[in-house]
């Protein structure tokens, strides 16, 4: 809470200094969604992901689709749901901030370059995969971030039994990256992501040293900033064909 205190103090300082020249700025990149204290949805995290002229939100579900947009003066055209024109109204936008208006609701952000930490050191993954409504592979995979690791191959998968694998150095450095923009301290390890018919999909990461945080829940509906993560290892593990 404290940092999100932080943040939003960061956006009033931004604000008062009123708008930088706009031929400096770029809508490119992730935004965070600021939650208001006043509002009772339940949604954890999101945001929205300006990549080239794609707008797409950001958030655990699947189930939101990326639109085309167009920057026009203070205004973000795009297609909502129903494939109607929509805008946004930009009413200030700084280098780390961003306040949007949509049909009168106001919504602010922070640019995801304030979650980037250095600090973060990961020590071991473990990702355990299990039931779902087919057939979907049952594995344990212990990660290190050395490169050695551990697959236990039970059920639905191409190999079955356990097997030591090596990761490639390039995969090895792209999850260090991907670790260190996680905002692995804040995240809600109280709520299960999951969805319905979901493949059951949980992860513990262990970082610097003594810290160790456990998340569950269905393989699409995972937190966002660890998805690439879980995608990562997946992957890998496909290459290896383990799965």
């Amino acid at each position: 809470m404290k940092e999100i205190i932080t943040i939003i103090g960061m956006w009033s300082i931004c604000a008062c200094a009123g708008r930088v020249n706009q031929d400096q700025l770029t809508l490119e990149g992730d935004w965070i969604y600021i939650k208001d204290s006043s509002e009772i949805s339940t949604i954890t995290d999101a945001g929205l992901r300006f990549s080239n002229d794609t707008l797409l939100p950001l958030g655990s579900s699947m189930f939101w689709p990326s639109s085309h947009y167009i920057l026009k003066q203070d205004s973000i055209i795009f297609e909502d749901f129903d494939g109607k024109k929509s805008f946004y109204l930009i009413l200030n936008h700084q280098p780390d901030s961003l306040t949007l208006s949509l049909n009168g609701h106001i919504e602010r952000y922070y640019n995801r370059q304030l979650e980037y930490n250095s600090r973060l050191q990961l020590d071991s993954i473990i990702l355990k995969t299990g039931w779902c409504f087919g057939d979907c592979p049952e594995f344990t995979m212990t990660f290190h971030p050395s490169g050695s690791s551990q697959f236990r191959g039970i059920r639905d998968t191409k190999f079955i039994g356990e097997r030591k694998l090596t990761v490639e150095r390039d995969r090895l450095n792209k999850i260090d990256s991907l670790f260190k923009w996680s905002y692995i301290d804040h995240l809600d390890t109280t709520e299960y992501y999951s969805a319905i018919d979901g493949w059951s999909t949980g992860i513990i990461l262990y970082y610097n040293e003594n810290q160790v945080k456990r998340v569950e829940g269905t393989m699409m509906n995972m937190p966002f900033r660890l998805k690439p993560i879980i995608w990562e290892l997946v992957v890998f593990l496909k290459e290896e064909k383990m799965i």
